[in-house]
């Protein structure tokens, strides 16, 4: 790229980006953008604070409990995870590993995967910038994989001097004998903590809530009983979508940076057809913005640009859609969905695991009695799933 004074423009990665070129020196001011795709970081998209969503979580954190976080698939559950991991070892109260347990899914076996849950923490604690002059796991004893996690924790917070806080993500995806494994062991420290030092808090986050964690197993063996190593957490706490204040905010810093302005009718409007699902606010907003508008900040965003969005987004099936598409050809989310679309709600067992489970994936919802898809944009991808060749009407989502 030449230097001087005129005026370059780049596009990278489809996002607004310019650079301006000036006595042989140039800047590069990158603009923030919706977040459709992995954690956001706020110095590049636009954000909301996610503390602010599971405003008890840092209170029992602090307070040595143990807990679950659960929410529907892209609601920030790992933006989270990470936020909270680098603001408390920033904070210097105490220090933090982010587990991440996604790829251990795949690693049916606790003698394989409770050595990967290791490396990978590990690996968080070797990156880190707060210094640790003891090491985690020197020489861990891999054959002993049903001990090895926890005498590694126990000597490393024996040589801690503050108290040492684990967030693991999307624990439901390892296999229902790694989930036990790994459990017990944090159990058997957990139980002995008062006499010798271990975990101060362990969170557990994914898509489901410890109830079907545990219905989950139950199929496979008896019941765990009173040492269930499920029994160590004290709460479970769901992170809820966006409020219509935060939607209205997380759009207006767009606005502040662009001067862009989103209509009052198109922010109502995207709220109604999404109930503040993140991904969906996010996705809505970026399709607009860069591909229909090709990032022209004069036009204002309205009702007829969202709805144009929404049916984009459907047809085009992103990782959200395809994701959701997926899941509900499980038998037991279509006995659930079925009877709600056709409207025989009178076959849906409110009170069975399956009900429960399209419940915590944020699929219905349950207001005074009544049982209703999520928002009018799942209503349409569950019509969609059932009945591939329906079409909503003149093009539109179908608003109930």
């Amino acid at each position: 790229m030449k230097c001087g004074k005129e005026l370059c423009f780049i596009i990278y990665k489809k996002k607004c980006i310019f650079a301006s070129a000036i006595k042989n020196n140039y800047t590069e001011k990158y603009m923030k953008y919706f977040n459709t795709d992995g954690p956001c970081n706020e110095t590049k998209h636009y954000t909301i604070d996610v503390s602010m969503r599971l405003k008890d979580a840092e209170r029992l954190m602090d307070s040595g409990q143990y807990l679950v976080i659960h929410a529907a698939p892209q609601c920030g559950k790992t933006t989270y995870l990470r936020d909270r991991a680098n603001r408390f070892n920033a904070g210097g109260r105490c220090y933090a590993v982010y587990c991440p347990l996604k790829d251990i899914g795949k690693t049916t076996e606790p003698r394989e995967a409770i050595p990967e849950i290791i490396k990978i923490m590990k690996n968080d604690l070797e990156i880190s910038e707060n210094p640790f002059e003891p090491d985690f796991a020197a020489r861990p004893d891999y054959d002993n994989f049903a001990g090895v996690l926890n005498i590694e924790l126990t000597l490393f917070c024996m040589k801690l001097k503050k108290p040492l806080i684990i967030l693991f993500d999307d624990a439901d995806l390892l296999s229902d004998d790694a989930l036990i494994a790994l459990l017990r062991q944090i159990r058997d420290g957990y139980n002995n903590r008062l006499v010798v030092p271990f975990v101060h808090s362990v969170v557990l986050s994914g898509m489901r809530n410890i109830r079907d964690y545990k219905s989950r197993l139950r199929p496979y063996r008896e019941s765990l009983g009173i040492n269930s190593p499920f029994n160590i957490f004290a709460e479970t706490l769901r992170m809820n979508n966006f409020l219509r204040e935060e939607l209205v905010n997380l759009y207006g810093q767009h606005t502040k940076e662009t001067g862009q302005q989103f209509e009052v009718s198109a922010i109502n409007h995207v709220y109604k057809l999404t109930r503040g699902q993140p991904w969906m606010v996010n996705a809505i907003a970026n399709e607009v913005i860069e591909e229909t508008l090709k990032c022209d900040y004069s036009v204002p965003i309205t009702v007829e640009h969202v709805e144009e969005a929404v049916q984009t987004i459907l047809s085009r099936r992103d990782t959200h859609i395809s994701g959701m598409f997926e899941r509900l050809k499980e038998d037991r989310l279509r006995r659930v969905v079925e009877p709600m679309i056709t409207g025989d709600k009178s076959k849906i067992n409110k009170f069975s695991d399956d009900y429960l489970y399209a419940l915590d994936l944020g699929l219905i919802h349950h207001e005074w009695g009544k049982v209703e898809p999520y928002s009018p944009v799942y209503a349409e991808m569950m019509a969609l799933s059932l009945a591939p060749s329906r079409k909503g009407t003149n093009g539109k989502v179908q608003q109930h």
